[in-house]
């Protein structure tokens, strides 16, 4: 659980600093978040591929749950996809919704797929 907490700690911190480093949008659609979410899915993914004698679970934990979980950020995708609904953006909405949520999954089977073929 330590190594989870730790990493969490990383995690966010990286978070934040994504988000100070990236303040704007493009078209309506929260940038940092996107690529937040993008970047952890591809790291996820990366890590899941490394065989456990080259990573302990302990590291593995670390990584995948603590930093790349506090990375990547559902609860303030879900607040942004809300307030774009609410704002009546519907067109912004549907597209960031299709590029988080579809642009994570073929980012992570894309680095699979590359991984595995290695």
């Amino acid at each position: 659980m330590l190594f989870v907490m730790l990493g969490g700690a990383v995690g966010t911190l990286l978070r934040a600093g994504l988000s100070y480093c990236i303040p704007f949008g493009l078209f309506g659609i929260p940038i940092a978040t996107l690529i937040a979410n993008l970047l952890g899915s591809a790291l996820i993914a990366r890590i899941s591929l490394i065989r456990s004698e080259m990573l302990q679970d302990n590291w593995r934990k670390f990584w995948m749950t603590g930093v790349l979980g506090g990375f990547t950020t559902m609860s303030i995708f879900n607040w942004e996809a809300l307030q774009m609904i609410q704002q009546g953006e519907f067109l912004v909405y549907a597209v960031y919704v299709g590029l988080t949520l579809h642009g994570s999954v073929l980012v992570a089977r894309f680095v699979l797929k590359r991984g595995r073929a290695a």
